[in-house]
């Protein structure tokens, strides 16, 4: 479904946020799945693990650890992007943070 952009001056800046936090999002959500189902193939794995609840423990723990790194990425990402519309912004108003 086709969501027109948001219409008013100078909003080409927040477009172009908006896409970055959509690729940003995005990219979580691939990571998540991806360890999500790295971990899953571990916990459903034939046959029987000796030590299940050791497996199931270290198998959690690496989807945490993913998870938080792609998380972090995500955050990174946004932050940055943030920064890019704060100067794109202060440019469009005639000056830099320093004008104010």
């Amino acid at each position: 479904m086709y969501e027109p952009k948001p219409r008013f001056p100078n909003a080409e800046p927040w477009w172009h946020f908006d896409e970055e936090c959509k690729e940003a999002e995005a990219e979580l959500e691939q990571a998540l799945a991806e360890a999500g189902a790295d971990r899953d193939r571990v916990l459903s794995a034939e046959g029987k693990w000796s030590a299940r609840d050791c497996v199931a423990e270290a198998a959690n723990a690496r989807y945490e650890a993913k998870q938080q790194s792609a998380q972090r990425a995500r955050d990174e990402k946004v932050q940055l992007a943030q920064q890019e519309l704060f100067k794109r912004l202060d440019e469009q108003e005639g000056g830099g943070p320093a004008a104010r």
